[in-house]
């Protein structure tokens, strides 16, 4: 009975405490009183449970309070562990992780972008046909540069921060393009190499993009999964616990492209991203439109013609009315002439398409507020952006913004008062509180319940071997947990001793062939204080075990020693005496 209420006991503490801790004082003991009861929870069913005696209906129940305890644990106990060794580096380097705790706080308070922003349930995004958006300010991803001196790299143009790309277009709807694997390289691509770290939240939905500076080229975030050309899911987890991973990025805007940079060879890439409509009156509206007026000089030259023709021509506007409920890009080119970034893309990606050189439709973030002292740059709701990029070989993906500059924010540099998140932003979200678990209550209530029943049933089913008191005793109040009592069963079975329930201590003497030294004087001790009046001693006890642990061990290395000396006659072709 004592060996079933210790673990129960502790792992209601460990789950009361794991559910009310909220500082770092209570944490560091919650995670190493879980640790403690898992290891005494093991320690007890192997001691608990002779190998001769097992049965399956014994080790079930041992079987399922494992493995629910250790499910109870791996839903609360690591973000306590992190918790506790950010606590400490704090303490150790105060100077280094200070900012960097402020950065993981921040992004968890971050609110995941609203809405289906990524796709349908059929991985496909139409263009609306009507809008009235009206976007946040809420603060939704933070990137913290490596190198202060590649801030002002990034600051001379719009820093663009890519969630996802598009290949596929087709009846007014974007969708995504397979794979390409391996994802290919481009050692002759101009422009530096951006190392940083991202942190964000993770969507409600599930579906949480890896987030990376345009032209991505690495990441430390090695468990995603290509969804498609362009799109790298993150593993699910709790949305009250933001991402946070290192990437290197070789951002590239065609401005900075020399004018004899060439597109792929249609063969080489795939089709998606050439496709047009089916739709001959689209055709004949984009080439009056935009084609018929860049049809000269080099591709540059004539993709940053057509920029110019969609940026001077074509309005930038939240709201789209189509009265006449046109197809949504018919009715951007022909009829309203406005849009939001969407239509610009979109707009943008089939003029490239339609001049041979292969697009598609990126989605993300533009501009953001760089912070010198944290070298961090924090991207807000109002910034969600959509641009068009159009592949050149050698080169790869290149960012074609057709979207009128004043319509977009430009990067900034945030002056030094000023901080990253208002106090409003940081006291506001008190329910994506550090470590907070989204896993419904019930859940681990039910599993702390199962492995408490695992566990009385596997204490009540096991084998219970009292070898050395008679099963039948009546009146002694007299439990068999003696200390020597342990070391006297490895005795009997190093000697192929397996005493049944029946027998007494002078029973298993008689049937060992080589009982041990102190048998006589243990079965006086035991005679006396099991059957009659005279008081247990501990002391004697251990002194008893301790005789039986030198005995035990003296007789393995005998049997250890003669084993060698077996197999050394046998090397040597000498067979022993018998």
């Amino acid at each position: 009975m004592k060996s079933s209420v210790a673990p129960v006991l502790a792992i209601t503490l460990a789950y009361i405490g794991m559910r009310v801790s909220s500082d770092v004082g209570q944490s560091w003991f919650v995670a190493w009183l879980v640790s403690l009861v898992g290891c005494a929870w093991f320690v007890l069913s192997i001691n608990g449970l002779p190998r001769r005696s097992a049965t399956p209906w014994s080790i079930i129940p041992t079987a399922l309070a494992l493995s629910c305890l250790m499910t109870l644990y791996l839903l609360h106990g690591p973000v306590r562990f992190e918790r506790l060794s950010d606590a400490w580096l704090a303490k150790l380097w105060p100077e280094q992780q200070a900012p960097r705790q402020w950065l993981e706080t921040s992004s968890r308070i971050a609110t995941a972008p609203s809405g289906n922003w990524l796709w349908n349930e059929h991985s496909i995004r139409p263009l609306p046909r009507r809008t009235n958006l009206k976007p946040g300010n809420q603060p939704e991803v933070f990137v913290q540069l490596d190198r202060s001196a590649d801030a002002a790299t990034l600051l001379r143009k719009r820093v663009y921060l890519s969630a996802f790309a598009l290949g596929r277009y087709d009846h007014a709807a974007w969708a995504m393009t397979p794979a390409t694997d391996p994802s290919p390289t481009f050692p002759s691509r101009p422009g530096p190499m951006i190392s940083y770290e991202v942190f964000h939240p993770s969507d409600p939905s599930g579906q949480t993009p890896l987030i990376a500076l345009q032209g991505l080229v690495d990441t430390t975030m090695t468990a995603t999964n290509m969804r498609g050309d362009g799109i790298r899911m993150l593993p699910a987890q709790p949305s009250a616990l933001g991402y946070r991973y290192r990437a290197t990025s070789q951002p590239l805007h065609l401005d900075d492209l020399p004018d004899f940079a060439r597109t792929a060879d249609a063969h080489h890439l795939p089709r998606n991203d050439l496709a047009l409509p089916n739709d001959p009156a689209f055709l004949v509206t984009l080439r009056e439109k935009i084609l018929s007026r860049c049809a000269e000089g080099s591709i540059k030259q004539r993709l940053l013609r057509m920029r110019a023709i969609l940026q001077s021509e074509y309005q930038y506007s939240l709201v789209i009315d189509n009265p006449h409920n046109h197809d949504p890009l018919i009715n951007f080119l022909c009829h309203e002439k406005r849009g939001h970034c969407e239509m610009f893309a979109t707009a943008a990606a089939m003029a490239a398409r339609a001049m041979g050189i292969p697009s598609r439709i990126a989605y993300g973030w533009a501009g953001g507020s760089y912070f010198d002292s944290s070298q961090l740059f924090v991207f807000r709701a109002r910034e969600a952006h959509a641009w068009a990029e159009v592949w050149f070989d050698d080169v790869g993906w290149v960012i074609l913004d057709a979207t009128p500059p004043l319509a977009v924010g430009r990067s900034r540099a945030a002056p030094p008062e000023e901080k990253p998140l208002t106090a409003e932003e940081m006291a506001a979200p008190q329910d994506l509180a550090y470590g907070s678990s989204s896993t419904p209550l019930w859940i681990s209530w039910a599993l702390m319940a199962i492995a408490c029943c695992g566990g009385a049933l596997h204490l009540w089913l096991r084998p219970r071997v009292h070898p050395m008191s008679s099963p039948h005793h009546r009146g002694s109040g007299k439990t068999s947990d003696s200390d020597y009592e342990p070391p006297l069963l490895a005795w009997c079975h190093f000697h192929g001793v397996y005493p049944p329930d029946h027998w007494t201590l002078r029973d298993i003497m008689a049937a060992l062939p080589t009982p041990p030294a102190c048998a006589e004087e243990l079965c006086q001790y035991h005679y006396a204080t099991r059957y009659g009046n005279q008081p247990r001693n501990r002391s004697r006890e251990r002194q008893l075990r301790k005789l039986l642990q030198q005995e035990m061990a003296n007789l393995q290395r005998g049997a250890s020693h003669q084993r060698r000396s077996l197999a050394e006659l046998n090397k040597n072709g000498i067979a022993p005496f018998k």
